[in-house]
């Protein structure tokens, strides 16, 4: 006979059962109190999240409002040397732990949100749409502004020059295959000003509804092509390589049609266009750099 007056067995299963009553009774405490936390956290979210909306609205007034007295004088909204001292303070008094990049993203749109709202700017670029040189515009810019898509560098210019955009986005040149000749030609010639710079990581991605080898065609823009042929000698030496005028077009020539393959951003992945390889560039730090053109030069500091 054990203490209390149970026997050996019965002090085990009872040992058991107050075991599994007392897995079962900690767990609801703490799925209680892991729930009361979650909500907890989920509150103090919603009010910081009513904060910040406030906060950026107000921002947006003051921005517009020096908008106006921008057009009293005459001068344009965009100031890329303005935007670039806002970019440097915040990564300043950034402690972390959201990355620099991470937020100049997203005090990116908040600018170009506070241009809209100034003035109905129109960019041009090299298209058609998900080429490098949008994207360029796009990350210059921000997404609030509207786009136009031109079919050649050219015409870039032109619009510019008749007013129909009022900045233009080129390509000028590449870290492998470098000066792009149309643009260094068309700025000689131009009244144009060039009013900043963008560099441009560029990643090629492979597109095709067919497997790898099954691949016969690879289509895109002569420099892409060549940007990649040491990765398409490697793993499709049987593909035919065809140069279009543009990614974009050549994304658009893959779709529907089995046994070719196009080379392209990732932004071109909206498409629907599966992809079969990622990063096929032959040098990892491969980079582009792009103009922004207007008619006016920037205002003096």
């Amino acid at each position: 006979m054990g203490r209390l007056g149970f026997k050996g067995s019965q002090r085990l299963v009872l040992h058991k059962d107050l075991g599994t009553q007392s897995l079962s009774s900690w767990f609801a405490i703490f799925f209680f109190v892991d729930k009361h936390n979650l909500e907890s956290l989920r509150d103090e979210i919603d009010e910081i999240d009513s904060q910040i909306v406030r906060l950026l609205n107000q921002r947006v007034q003051a921005a517009v409002e020096i908008g106006r007295i921008k057009a009293e004088l005459g001068v344009d909204p965009y100031d890329p040397a303005r935007e670039e001292q806002v970019f440097e303070k915040l990564g300043a008094i950034n402690d972390g732990p959201m990355q620099g990049d991470s937020l100049r993203t997203i005090y990116r749109e908040v600018i170009s949100a506070s241009i809209a709202l100034e003035k109905d700017l129109v960019i041009g670029y090299l298209g058609p749409e998900a080429t490098y040189t949008h994207q360029a515009a796009l990350k210059n810019f921000g997404a609030a502004l509207s786009y136009r898509s031109m079919p050649d560098i050219p015409d870039v210019f032109e619009s510019v020059e008749k007013g129909e955009c009022e900045y233009g986005v080129v390509p000028i040149e590449n870290s492998t295959e470098g000066a792009v000749n149309r643009s260094l030609d068309l700025l000689a010639d131009t009244e144009l000003t060039i009013v900043a710079q963008v560099f441009l990581k560029v990643e090629h991605c492979l597109f095709s509804e067919s497997e790898m080898g099954d691949i016969t065609e690879v289509r895109s823009k002569d420099q892409a092509l060549a940007q990649c042929r040491e990765w398409l000698s490697r793993n499709l030496p049987q593909a035919r390589l065809v140069p279009v005028s543009s990614t974009a077009e050549a994304v658009g020539n893959c779709k529907g049609v089995p046994g070719i393959a196009a080379i392209a951003a990732k932004l071109a992945g909206g498409t629907g266009l599966p992809i079969q390889a990622e990063g096929i560039q032959d040098r990892k730090n491969n980079t582009t750099r792009f103009l922004v053109v207007a008619r006016n030069p920037l205002p003096r500091r």
